[in-house]
């Protein structure tokens, strides 16, 4: 089950770009990896640290958030790589 990291997002407002997207992705990598296992992990955490499509401060805060893009971005990978698979 996924279960959010308690974290103060507080500091998240100081960062930018990089250190912003490192500060995320350090702080869910291990709970997407407990859940989905070293080979998809940091696909799944890459996909989450696109800050265009995903609220870094919800996504550290919000858990129901947290879990909902989490299976969402899961989702997008298990059918691609069915897509894949189909057209060999």
């Amino acid at each position: 089950m996924l279960s959010l990291p308690q974290l103060d997002v507080g500091s998240l407002d100081q960062l930018q770009g990089d250190a912003r997207r490192t500060f995320v992705g350090n702080s869910i990598y291990e709970t997407i990896q407990g859940v989905y296992g070293d080979e998809l992990a940091p696909i799944i955490t890459g996909t989450l640290l696109d800050e265009n499509v995903v609220d870094f401060k919800r996504l550290l805060s919000d858990n129901q958030y947290f879990t909902g893009r989490v299976h969402e971005a899961h989702q997008l990978l298990v059918a691609a790589k069915n897509q894949g698979q189909t057209a060999e």
